[in-house]
């Protein structure tokens, strides 16, 4: 070795440059006033909500201050909140912890904030709005095609006489409200009545179920809703209302025993591009992921 020749004669030598044992932290710590303790925002295009931060003091741990902004801000909302701060970069982020929240706007304008805006590192004259939303609001999307739109429906006046199998078509297209989808299956069962009799089709997004009932006009002793022995069986809307395609049923008033399918996904519609952008301004690049196929009952799910 030539270590000796050039005066390195003892133990091995590794050069360890002192290191801290944590990120270095910009902020040492912040002063929360009655002036600097008032956050503004607005959920969802709401009113102003403000949110105290306390307890004011002296704060020299900023995720003990990550916190207490948390739980100001949950005080006065019921949204669960995620407040943390980055050390590397100085920065403060307030976002939401969950998904019931389709925007939040951050009101550092407004005259009670713009001083904790300032204090907290945010711009007082430059509301922060983030999350995406919907451009619309999509509480059902359910396509009717020659593949599920027939319904064959029986009735039986109080003389137990029958009208015979009454075989209808639902409307085609793509409903995307249940006033739209309910409308469509009374204009066509009503139209087709023997009797004159009118009927009432209801979707209750609290239990998921869609019903069918007989409403009123001629009297009737039942209202049967023929989806295993008719011709409708394999194109009927029964399972997209969440009946069961292969049970008749009788009485006046039915409702499904499964959940309406609110949703279908396959590799027509299940793409979601996306880029990201960090806290400094760096943009991602675009991101491509594909939702799961299949029938979804719960917008929890999708």
């Amino acid at each position: 070795s030539i270590g000796d020749e050039i005066g390195f004669n003892g133990d091995n030598s590794i050069y360890e440059p002192p290191t801290s044992d944590s990120n270095a932290v910009f902020v040492t710590d912040l002063d929360i006033t009655l002036a600097t303790n008032t956050i503004a925002f607005q959920e969802n295009g709401g009113a102003t909500v403000y949110a105290n931060i306390l307890p004011v003091g002296n704060y020299d741990d900023m995720d003990t201050l990550s916190t207490a902004i948390e739980d100001a801000m949950e005080l006065v909302s019921a949204v669960n909140y995620e407040v943390s701060y980055d050390a590397e970069e100085s920065k403060f982020n307030i976002r939401e912890d969950g998904s019931t929240l389709d925007d939040i706007t951050l009101v550092w304008s407004d005259p009670l904030a713009s001083a904790t805006a300032l204090n907290l590192g945010y711009y007082p004259l430059d509301d922060t709005i983030t999350y995406p939303t919907s451009d619309q609001t999509v509480p059902l999307n359910i396509t009717l095609d020659d593949t599920n739109n027939r319904l064959v429906f029986e009735e039986v006046d109080l003389g137990l006489i029958s009208s015979g199998p009454l075989s209808i078509t639902i409307a085609n297209g793509t409903y995307k409200n249940a006033a739209d989808l309910e409308l469509a299956v009374e204009t066509a069962m009503n139209a087709a009545s023997f009797y004159g009799s009118t009927y009432d089709a209801t979707y209750d997004d609290v239990t998921q179920n869609f019903s069918i009932q007989y409403l009123g006009g001629t009297p009737l002793n039942d209202l049967n809703l023929l989806w295993g022995t008719a011709n409708s069986s394999d194109t009927s809307i029964a399972q997209t209302l969440g009946f069961d395609n292969t049970d008749d049923i009788g009485g006046l008033s039915h409702t499904g025993t499964g959940d309406v399918v609110l949703m279908t996904f396959d590799d027509t519609n299940n793409v979601i591009d996306f880029e990201e952008i960090s806290i400094d301004g760096t943009i991602s690049e675009e991101i491509s992921v594909r939702i799961p196929e299949g029938d979804y009952i719960d917008h929890d799910d999708v």
